[in-house]
């Protein structure tokens, strides 16, 4: 898990970087916005809409923040970025969703490659 100076941690925080830009795909939904901070700021959203049990929510929580933190010194130093899954992930493959959320960075610019 990334430390706490890396995460979006206050719902104003959360509110500005969703009013920002919007990239999905089938599984996510990736929102951005660049900042004035030295260092990215990732952040992840669920809604009890979307995927029902606390239990499946938490797990699809880490999932996305541990293939986050597995990306995490390839983004650029000013981005803001909250993730939204659509889905349930806690049955998928962990390589497949850092892939997903790999191409959805690159698709938005956001990354050092």
């Amino acid at each position: 898990m990334l430390s706490k100076d890396k995460r979006l941690n206050i719902s104003r925080s959360f509110q500005w970087v969703i009013n920002g830009q919007k990239i999905e795909d089938q599984l996510l939904s990736l929102y951005f916005r660049l900042g004035d901070n030295d260092q990215p700021k990732v952040g992840v959203a669920i809604s009890a809409k979307k995927i029902k049990t606390a239990v499946a929510r938490n797990k699809t929580k880490r999932l996305i923040m541990q293939s986050l933190s597995g990306l995490y010194t390839k983004l650029l130093k000013n981005t803001n970025i909250l993730v939204m899954p659509k889905i349930d992930l806690a049955g998928k493959d962990q390589n497949n969703i850092q892939k997903n959320i790999e191409l959805l960075l690159q698709k938005g610019r956001l990354t050092n490659d």
